[in-house]
């Protein structure tokens, strides 16, 4: 797509580059419905503030394609407005695809200048482009990328601001080791219910740069609007350093229908210049390596790692290791009472396991809320699941890295992963059929 002057669209455009790059076509699939907010948790700020994140992560998981108005702002700092669209490139066997973007605004440095400095930033999936209207130069840098990789490249020109660059990293919104999260009540912005949860990190812990303070929709477990201070508390008369806001937003379980807004083309008399380094090219043997190695889901172990090990008990009190399976294909699934989504896919698991119990398959639900435990048992009785049933699962679901339920996994008879899948897509009991059979075929090799 040609890039005209002014670079700039006007805002009330906002609605037909929505229905251009597709984002409002496409309803949700069932696992991005709110996962609920159990009773024993309402009254307890600490747990529901954490229940809520992990929605919100959730949330971001299951996200194909997004867009929305982002304005960021400041002490001392300029004010941005811009469009964001993001999409994921259409999805790699049931796995998602990585993050196309486009930024595209303007920045005032000052609140009665007429007319800012147009910003425009572009990620196609394969390499992006930076627009210099200043300079009449575009910057490109060949991919692919990644998105810390993007944002380092669209900051040389103030073009990352407008990104909640959190939400696009591998395991979103991922917070360091004895980060305080509360939620502290219940705030609409632009007219959107939403849940206000406060995160605090540590002063001086390497792995944390800022404290969070987020709304996250009610409706879509998008967050609304970021506020970053510095490590530490954040007091009643703490000021947040930066603000964004995002308004005007669209979501959709489904990567966009149309690429064009992610297509880059240099202005006419413009020159491009080129940035970076290209990537490396791997050797031959780590290259096949990475054909037998389907990608992970976003934030997930990869296959071909080792499972961790895990030592839970049943209903009964019996202890089941992980190591105690070896030789058999074993099939994860975490999740936990009051999530719809997972409730959504046990009958399709149980289906699996009628099928493969026979065949050296042992198919176990890692229930991950030991408040719930209790409930669990007839949970399953009335789903009329009777695989096997392990309690208190959560801490090893961080061992896991899960951030979002259901949350499946498929380890085969040498202890490695096989397979991983997070939310409860349609088909599910071929989906992770075919994992199975995958798994027992590489176990008779």
């Amino acid at each position: 797509m040609r890039v005209g002057f002014p670079p700039v669209r006007s805002l009330l455009l906002i609605p037909s580059l929505l229905a251009a790059a597709g984002v409002a076509a496409a309803p949700w699939p069932a696992e991005h419905a709110w996962v609920g907010e159990p009773g024993a948790t309402a009254a307890d700020p600490a747990a529901l503030g954490r229940e809520v994140w992990t929605n919100m992560a959730s949330g971001v998981l299951v996200t194909r394609a997004w867009s929305f108005t982002s304005k960021v702002e400041g002490p001392g700092q300029p004010t941005f407005s811009a469009q964001v669209t993001l999409s994921r490139s259409p999805d790699e066997g049931h796995r998602p695809g990585p993050w196309m973007i486009r930024v595209e605004g303007e920045i005032k440095t000052s609140p009665t200048q007429p007319k800012g400095r147009a910003v425009l930033g572009v990620y196609d999936g394969g390499s992006a482009h930076i627009l210099r209207e200043p300079q009449r130069e575009i910057g490109r840098m060949a991919g692919p990328l990644t998105p810390a990789e993007i944002e380092a490249f669209f900051a040389r020109d103030r073009a990352a601001s407008p990104v909640p660059w959190e939400a696009l990293a591998a395991d979103p919104f991922t917070l360091p080791d004895g980060a305080a999260v509360v939620h502290e009540g219940r705030e609409e912005i632009d007219g959107e219910p939403c849940h206000r949860v406060k995160a605090e990190t540590r002063p001086g812990d390497a792995a944390a740069d800022a404290s969070l303070r987020v709304w996250i929709s009610e409706r879509d477990r998008l967050p609304r609007r970021i506020e970053r201070f510095r490590a530490g508390p954040i007091r009643p008369d703490s000021k947040p350093i930066r603000v964004q806001t995002f308004s005007h937003v669209k979501s959709q379980g489904t990567p966009a229908a149309d690429r064009t807004p992610f297509a880059f083309e240099a202005p006419k008399g413009f020159t491009v210049k080129a940035e970076g380094k290209p990537q490396a090219v791997k050797p031959m043997e780590q290259a096949r390596q990475d054909v037998r190695k389907p990608p992970a889901p976003e934030g997930l172990i990869p296959a071909g790692e080792p499972a961790p090990a895990f030592s839970l008990k049943d209903v009964s009190g019996q202890t089941y290791t992980l190591e105690s399976l070896k030789g058999k294909v074993v099939v994860l699934d975490f999740w936990a009472t009051w999530c719809k989504p997972c409730l959504a896919v046990m009958p399709a698991i149980q289906k699996v396991h009628e099928k493969y119990k026979d065949k050296g398959v042992v198919v176990i639900g890692m229930h991950t809320d030991t408040n719930t435990d209790t409930k669990a048992p007839d949970v399953m009785d009335n789903l009329g699941c009777d695989y096997l049933l392990l309690l208190s699962a959560g801490a090893v679901s961080n061992q896991y890295k899960v951030r979002g339920i259901p949350s499946l996994y498929v380890i085969d008879a040498e202890g490695r992963v096989s397979w991983s899948h997070v939310g409860g897509s349609p088909g599910m009991e071929k989906i992770l059929g075919d994992a199975v059979e995958a798994a027992l075929a590489a176990s008779k090799k």
